[in-house]
């Protein structure tokens, strides 16, 4: 179980909008995230997107610490007032937005990541445990950021037409950065790796909530591309400069 340090002044409970998830499936969630040495203490937390965890996982915090540039340059552009952190976690991006000024409201379904969210930036962000696909009370957002979320999510398409229509002021924008695109040549590889890989860490049941997709998925949406990867950034990769593979999509309706 992780621990906190009790940095929020007069703490309040996690708000809860759907459920606790009775299946294993949080259990084995954990378990995995343990596993791989994301689970992570205060300190560490505090610390991100500087990461001082398992050095397996040190690029991939290199080139989420990229990409979160092209989140924050947008807030501080665009400055909108409502932001709803989809898939939260443990919080740290939650609060990086809302030192931008912005109203950020943590969203998941992880509760004991969200915990330690709570204690250490319920003062600054709103955490709520809820199911996004439910009919959740918490208003509309000028902008919703799914980051390194949109794989859990089956049919990305649903999942956008439920957040435009319910959970988006008109003008409001889907933020999607750090999550894989496939071409549909590539699927099946995609998935193969990923049951391998969680067989492999004995958590074999995870490759039923581990979806892949592909940018079919966001054609019947206006995208602009905030990221990508350029061919000089691969070429400057290879000499050892971190840049993220991933990349970041602001989607409006068509």
């Amino acid at each position: 179980m992780l621990s906190h340090s009790p940095l929020k002044q007069n703490a309040m409970p996690v708000k809860q909008l759907s459920p606790i998830i009775t299946s294993s499936h949080e259990e084995k969630y954990i378990e995995l995230r343990t596993k791989e040495g994301r689970v992570l203490s205060d300190q560490q937390v505090l610390k991100l997107p500087s990461f001082t965890g398992d050095k397996s996982l040190e690029k991939e915090w290199k080139q989420r610490s990229h990409s979160i540039k092209s989140l924050l340059y947008h807030l501080y552009k665009q400055k909108p007032d409502r932001v709803l952190d989809l898939g939260c976690g443990n919080g740290w991006m939650s609060f990086q937005m809302a030192r931008s000024g912005a109203k950020v409201t943590g969203l998941d379904l992880n509760m004991e990541e969200l915990n330690q969210a709570d204690q250490l930036f319920g003062e600054k962000v709103e955490f709520i445990y809820g199911d996004i696909t439910q009919e959740l009370d918490i208003g509309k957002y000028d902008l919703i950021v799914i980051s390194a979320a949109l794989q859990y999510f089956s049919t990305p398409t649903d999942l956008f037409e439920k957040l435009f229509s319910q959970y988006l002021n008109p003008n409001g924008s889907v933020m999607v950065m750090d999550s894989p695109f496939y071409l549909p040549k590539e699927i099946a590889g995609a998935k193969q790796r990923s049951n391998e890989y969680y067989n492999r860490l004995g958590v074999p049941e995870m490759a039923n909530f581990y979806h892949h997709h592909t940018r079919d998925s966001l054609l019947k949406y206006k995208v602009s591309t905030l990221y990508r990867q350029s061919t000089i950034f691969k070429a400057l990769s290879r000499l050892g400069f971190v840049y993220s593979s991933f990349p970041v999509y602001l989607i409006n309706k068509q």
